[in-house]
């Protein structure tokens, strides 16, 4: 179960941001509304009342989305950058333990399989749903050898290095035949 190989499942602070971009910058929603995190969706608060620190997102932490349609309920992105973001709230925080590789655990809570066990304990309200923490903590997985974690992390990222330089030549080559295109027609 994921609340094994965890050290942390929380939620994030409560506090009311600004559109000027002033104070500490903090994570949304939107923040990882596409699998990564997008630091031109983030926000900025002035107002907490509580240690900073303790909410401060740290290289491998991931968040999921346990509070939105059920369309995006379970998304989640890792954290894999040097610059400072704190963990607000409407995401949950899971921070791995030594047991789990982090890589290895975001592709397993980005599975087809997680996503169905999220969607299904989902509690729906009016235009969206929630989580709660028990169920996150609940979700059972596979959790091979670390060794194994790693070459399936890998593997996965090989892969999808593969399909974005593919899909890079494949955006090229569509140009390419639209300059073509307009060449030939300037030809006529």
């Amino acid at each position: 179960m994921l609340n094994e190989v965890v050290t942390l499942i929380r939620n994030g602070f409560s506090c009311t941001q600004n559109s000027d971009k002033k104070g500490i910058p903090v994570s949304r929603i939107e923040t990882i509304s596409y699998g990564d995190f997008d630091f031109n969706k983030i926000g900025y608060t002035t107002d907490y009342r509580i240690n900073i620190e303790d909410y401060k997102i740290r290289h491998g932490d991931i968040l999921l989305s346990h509070i939105n349609s059920i369309k995006h309920i379970g998304k989640t992105a890792i954290f894999h950058s040097d610059k400072t973001l704190y963990h607000a709230m409407n995401l949950m925080m899971i921070r791995p333990t030594k047991k789990v590789f982090p890589e290895y655990l975001h592709y397993v809570l980005s599975s087809a399989k997680a996503k169905r066990f999220f969607e299904g304990r989902a509690k729906p309200a009016i235009n969206q749903a929630s989580l709660n923490k028990r169920d996150i903590e609940n979700y059972m997985f596979p959790l091979p050898p670390l060794k194994e974690q790693l070459k399936i992390s890998n593997r996965i990222n090989m892969i999808k290095n593969e399909i974005f330089l593919i899909e890079k030549k494949a955006k090229h080559i569509k140009n390419l035949r639209k300059g073509l295109s307009l060449l030939l027609t300037l030809l006529r």
